[in-house]
């Protein structure tokens, strides 16, 4: 499973990150990007990006990516190119998509997955550029333990 995430503070500064993980949710590699100044919409886009190169150069050919926002997922499922916005790096990630491996893309909350949304905020605070973390980082492993065991926070829905 992998899980990638960007988080934009106000249009001043941005990052993305990803979380590869094993059938019991162990941790098998991350990563944290600066991205600059960008959109939240943009910081996702990156996100799913590194992410599958980051999948795919570790040599992974069967992936189940989750994405916690709704409309990159349906931007991504749909035949059409999308907004000029973030145009070129759609292209990009369609490239990916189509290689010699198998990739599903889901929506999950981001409640479900608290860690990968630290490592983009880690992305955020860090210098340009990637980080890569073969161990999870030390301010996540109580994260990563909650995300392991079942522990979320709930959704709070304005009725």
């Amino acid at each position: 499973m992998f899980n990638t995430d960007g988080a934009s503070r106000q249009g001043i500064t941005a990052g993305c990150g990803g979380l590869l993980r094993n059938s019991s949710g162990h941790w098998l590699g991350g990563f944290s990007r600066h991205l600059g100044r960008c959109n939240a919409y943009l910081a996702e886009l990156w996100g799913v990006f590194d992410g599958l190169t980051f999948a795919y150069d570790k040599g992974f050919k069967k992936i189940v990516l989750h994405v916690d926002s709704n409309v990159v997922v349906q931007t991504l499922q749909s035949d059409r190119d999308g907004s000029v916005v973030g145009w070129r790096l759609i292209q990009e990630i369609q490239r990916l998509l189509v290689m010699d491996w198998e990739v599903r893309i889901c929506h999950s909350y981001r409640e479900s997955n608290a860690c990968v949304d630290a490592l983009a905020n880690l992305g955020c605070d860090h210098e340009p550029g990637m980080r890569v973390y073969e161990q999870c980082p030390t301010s996540l492993s109580s994260l990563l333990l909650a995300d392991v065991m079942g522990i979320t926070t709930p959704r709070v829905i304005s009725l």
